[in-house]
């Protein structure tokens, strides 16, 4: 079984909240545990991502596993560690969201976070005997929000083959997997993915993924949409 902890980045879902708001500066700070494998000194991060305008915030976990993010404007963030998924963040005692973090404009208790590196493995087959050496496209809605993040995966070094695998966080996924995808069907950016959706749902398929474990889910045959289609959501996306 492989495990991806590199994918931990692009795997959190978000939530529509108010974008930080201008004015004074805080410190976002407190502490973080790993379960699972370790990571390298200097590997592990803590990231927020604005929701709304603006500009991903990082630090460096230090080696008694606490962090600083400095200059943080009060608002909504989402939160990620950089090579594993969050599991649970509290706050004196309360639990919260990694979703969605609101930062006051006041200092408070410092956060405790639980990551791990405990990855699931979703891996992805290719009908046919033999398998079919066509690649294949997935495409992923961390836990099924329309609004989330979309994960398309190619492969490292190329497309997904035969029985290719990918780490995911725990969750209820919607997962589309396709197999002979051609280099005209692949969105050149993030803005096609939302725009693809309703094209892809009905070839889409709920997937549970719990920590640690395994799911496997088969590729159908492409494509999902015609050369012309695309070509035309292309240009209404690029007005």
């Amino acid at each position: 079984m492989k495990h991806s902890a590199a994918l931990g980045l692009a795997f959190l879902s978000t939530l529509a909240a108010q974008p930080p708001i201008a004015g004074k500066l805080v410190a976002f700070e407190g502490a973080i545990s790993v379960d699972g494998a370790q990571l390298p000194p200097g590997y592990l991060r803590v990231l927020l991502d604005p929701l709304g305008s603006g500009n991903e915030l990082s630090a460096e976990v230090r080696s008694d596993g606490t962090f600083t993010i400095g200059s943080v404007s009060p608002g909504h963030w989402r939160l990620s560690a950089q090579g594993a998924f969050i599991k649970s963040v509290t706050r004196g005692g309360r639990e919260l969201s990694a979703a969605d973090i609101e930062i006051g404009a006041k200092a408070g208790p410092p956060f405790k976070i639980v990551a791990s590196t405990n990855f699931a493995t979703l891996r992805v087959t290719a009908p046919g005997q033999p398998p079919p050496t066509e690649g294949i496209l997935v495409f992923v809605w961390i836990d099924g929000r329309p609004d989330g993040p979309i994960f398309p995966v190619t492969g490292h070094t190329g497309p997904f083959r035969s029985g290719g695998e990918m780490g995911m966080p725990p969750g209820r996924h919607l997962v589309c997997a396709f197999v002979g995808v051609q280099p005209w069907m692949t969105p050149l950016s993030s803005s096609y993915f939302g725009a693809l959706r309703p094209a892809l749902e009905g070839h889409c398929r709920t997937v549970e993924l719990f920590e640690g474990g395994e799911a496997t889910e088969q590729a159908v045959p492409a494509p999902f949409i015609s050369a012309e289609d695309l070509k035309r959501l292309r240009e209404k996306l690029e007005q």
